[in-house]
């Protein structure tokens, strides 16, 4: 539709958009352009033309118009352009009203538009799971144990969640701010919440291993020796 198409459409949409602010009338987002062109033409904090979609309800909501939701999502930490969340709008995992997406601070896990992680799926999925329970007053607690958005089985046949890791909870070894736990890219050794891996018990455990030195800045350099997180490795 030309700009001029559009703006017709706009005056045929005028008794809704008097009603819409007060919530009388149900909009779409093919509605929104038509009466927010001159807007979508003037934004410049980002620029739109061209960049941006025309269907500003996925970005933007009439609740909560600004902010809207930040832009360059972090592909490499939440993958949304394939797998599980491909085709996902913006406005269907974040809430606007929640305050900013930076660092998805404002993503609604729990209230995922296909009521894929209501409370009752999600409690009978996480059966036996140490440390797990809902938590509705968070809807974001799901990113603790799956940074990614990921739900893939643990590789157990690669490092086994038994002998001294069984019954430990997702997030004392997996780091979300270390990236995705895809691979264990984000096992943080050294930060385990027991302190068993500290600088000074594991320099003592390991004084009589030639080579052996503390990686303060590879949280996981445990596993070049212990890939299956025992001390004799098979």
């Amino acid at each position: 539709m030309t700009l001029t198409g559009r703006l017709l459409a706009a005056a045929l949409l005028l008794a809704a958009c008097r009603a819409h602010p007060d919530g009388a009338v149900a909009v779409t987002q093919d509605d929104c352009a038509s009466c927010h062109m001159p807007e979508y033409l003037a934004a410049s904090e980002p620029v739109h033309v061209d960049r941006m979609p025309e269907t500003c309800a996925d970005c933007h909501t009439n609740d909560a118009w600004r902010p809207a939701v930040d832009l360059g999502h972090p592909e490499v930490f939440f993958p949304i352009a394939r797998g599980d969340h491909s085709d996902v709008t913006c406005i269907q995992c974040h809430d606007p009203g929640a305050g900013p997406s930076t660092g998805g601070a404002n993503t609604d896990c729990i209230g995922c538009h296909t009521g894929a992680h209501q409370q009752g799926r999600m409690d009978d999925v996480h059966g036996g799971v140490p440390d797990y329970s809902f938590d509705s007053e968070t809807p974001n607690f799901c990113l603790a144990c799956h940074p990614d958005g990921q739900a893939a089985d643990h590789p157990n046949d690669r490092f086994p969640l038994s002998g001294p890791h069984g019954g430990i909870a997702c997030g004392d070894c997996h780091d979300a701010a270390l990236g995705p736990s895809t691979d264990g890219q984000n096992v943080s050794c050294i930060g385990c919440h027991t302190g068993a891996h500290s600088m000074s018990r594991m320099s003592d455990a390991h004084h009589e291993v030639g080579g052996y030195s503390w990686q303060a800045d590879d949280p996981d350099f445990c596993r070049r020796c212990h890939p299956r997180g025992l001390k004799e490795d098979d």
